[in-house]
C-alpha cells in the first residue's frame, strides 16, 4: 500500500521522478491546491539528513542525497529505511511502533486494511491519525485502497469488500520501572 499511494514508479524512478515533479508543478500552478512531487527516495532524504526549512536549495540538495542513496542503497534498503523512519502521527516513529500503536499488531500481522489506513497517515499524520480523526483516516485509507486498485495490487471487489479497521491503541506504563538509576 505505501507504494501504491506514495510513489507508484518506484522501482522504476533513479531516486527523481520527473513525471511526478511536472505532475506536481501543474496541478499547483492550476488548481492552486499543493501536491508534492517528491519520491520516497527524496522524502528519505529529506527527514534524515536535512532541516524542515522550505527553500529551492533544500530540494536540489534533497535530489542529489536521493541519487547519492540509489546508488548506494538497494530499492528494498531504501524503502525499509523510510518506514523505519517515516513519522504516523501519535508521536511514532516507523512502521513498526505504528502497527503497535494503533493496532496492537507486528507489521508482518497486519490485515490489508491496516496496511492501507497506516500507509494513509503518511500524507498528513497528525491531521489524518484514526485516534484524532477515524472518519478522516478511513476516507484516506479508502484512497490508498483505490490506489491500490489502480496499479494492481488488489481487484476492486476485494478493496470493496475490506472493512474499516478497529483501532486498539493501549495505554502504555512510562512511568520508571523504579531501577537504580530511576
Amino acid at each position: 500500500p505505501f507504494i501504491a499511494i506514495e510513489d507508484r514508479r518506484f522501482y522504476s524512478h533513479w531516486g527523481v521522478d520527473p513525471r511526478g515533479v511536472a505532475r506536481a508543478l501543474w496541478t499547483n500552478l492550476t488548481t492552486g491546491r499543493t501536491q508534492g512531487g517528491s519520491t520516497i527516495t527524496q522524502q528519505l532524504a529529506k527527514f534524515t539528513f536535512l532541516t524542515p526549512e522550505q527553500s529551492v536549495t533544500r530540494k536540489a540538495r534533497e535530489a542529489l542525497i536521493a541519487f547519492w542513496l540509489e546508488a548506494w542503497l538497494t530499492k528494498d534498503e531504501i524503502l525499509e529505511r523510510y518506514l523505519s523512519n517515516a513519522y504516523f502521527g501519535d508521536n511514532v516513529y516507523g512502521l513498526r511502533a505504528a502497527s503497535l500503536h494503533y493496532f496492537y499488531r507486528k507489521p508482518e500481522n497486519l490485515k490489508p486494511e491496516q496496511a492501507a489506513m497506516l500507509a494513509g497517515l503518511l500524507q498528513a499524520p497528525s491531521r489524518l491519525a484514526p485516534t484524532n480523526n477515524p472518519r478522516l483516516a478511513e476516507r484516506r485509507m479508502r484512497m490508498v485502497l483505490q490506489a491500490m486498485v489502480d496499479t494492481g495490487y488488489l481487484t476492486q471487489q476485494e478493496a470493496d469488500a475490506l472493512p474499516t479497521p478497529q483501532v486498539d491503541v493501549r495505554t502504555k506504563n512510562d512511568l520508571p520501572t523504579g531501577t537504580y538509576f530511576a
